[in-house]
């Protein structure tokens, strides 16, 4: 999973995160309605008591999502390096587990061919450009023959306002340079789904959803620029780059950012990319 020298959001207090990734979860949600897609959902209901494991599972939040939707029987895995967001075992439901794991080494002997589904979301400021595959093809060993993987992605190809706001473009560039600069496909994820089929997985297919009216919320928008700005500490706490190398630049940019996304002038709007495929 994430690395220290490229993943950006990490460094905050942890109830800020914990709160960032439950309500971009909420987010997420309405911008793809459903938690999976059919053919995955449909295999899932054929399954008495299916085992599934989540990649970068932050809070558990995916998980706790599906666990209403599965039988009672069912086991729930998630998996992260970064251990801080896990709530208390005693905040999740007894078949929900949490644990961590780092996706570019091999998982224990316990966990091959044990799943029935793996879902992965955004490691997008996780991994360079050469890990991609590497994490695709361990994670194929977790599953069952016949299993499932669902993979959401999103990246800085489908962030866009319309009209385009200078202070939002200017937040961005810095997030790309700092990104190539680490070795991240600043592309990404035009290229997910050729991962994943290198990798192994078979009758794989791409979706992408976008809705800008979700973005539009006041929520919305104090999640994104929390995002923003966790984005720019984290440059700055790994060096920083010319003009963003203080707390004072980052102050000007956040509220350059927030006239902007407060004013009523600019849509904002992202895609989320699925790619799912299963294990032969």
């Amino acid at each position: 999973m994430a690395t220290p020298d490229t993943y950006l959001l990490g460094d905050g207090p942890a109830p800020n995160e914990t709160a960032r990734l439950d309500f971009q979860h909420s987010w997420f949600r309405k911008l793809t309605r459903n938690l999976l897609p059919k053919p995955i959902s449909d295999y899932l209901s054929t399954v008495p008591s299916p085992k599934i494991a989540d990649i970068g599972t932050g809070t558990g939040i995916w998980l706790v999502d599906l666990w209403s939707q599965l039988p009672p029987t069912s086991v729930l895995h998630g998996f992260d390096i970064d251990t801080a967001k896990f709530p208390s075992p005693d905040r999740l439901p007894a078949n929900v587990k949490l644990q961590q794991a780092n996706t570019l080494k091999p998982f224990a002997e316990e966990r091959l061919g044990a799943y029935d589904l793996v879902h992965v979301r955004l490691l997008m400021y996780g991994l360079k450009k050469d890990e991609w595959e590497i994490v695709a093809r361990n994670l194929l060993t977790l599953l069952k023959p016949g299993g499932w993987i669902l993979w959401e992605e999103t990246g800085y190809i489908s962030w866009v306002s319309l009209p385009p706001s200078r202070a939002l473009s200017e937040i961005l560039d810095y997030d790309i340079r700092f990104a190539q600069q680490v070795g991240r496909d600043i592309t990404h994820p035009a290229r997910l789904l050729e991962h994943v089929e290198n990798a192994g997985f078979v009758e794989c297919v791409e979706k992408d959803h976008a809705d800008y009216e979700v973005f539009a919320s006041d929520a919305a928008k104090k999640v994104y620029v929390m995002v923003l700005v966790q984005a720019m500490k984290g440059i700055i706490t790994r060096g920083g780059l010319p003009g963003l190398s203080t707390e004072e630049d980052i102050k000007r940019l956040q509220e350059a950012a927030e006239a902007d996304l407060y004013s009523g002038k600019y849509l904002y709007g992202m895609q989320m990319r699925w790619v799912w495929g299963k294990k032969a």
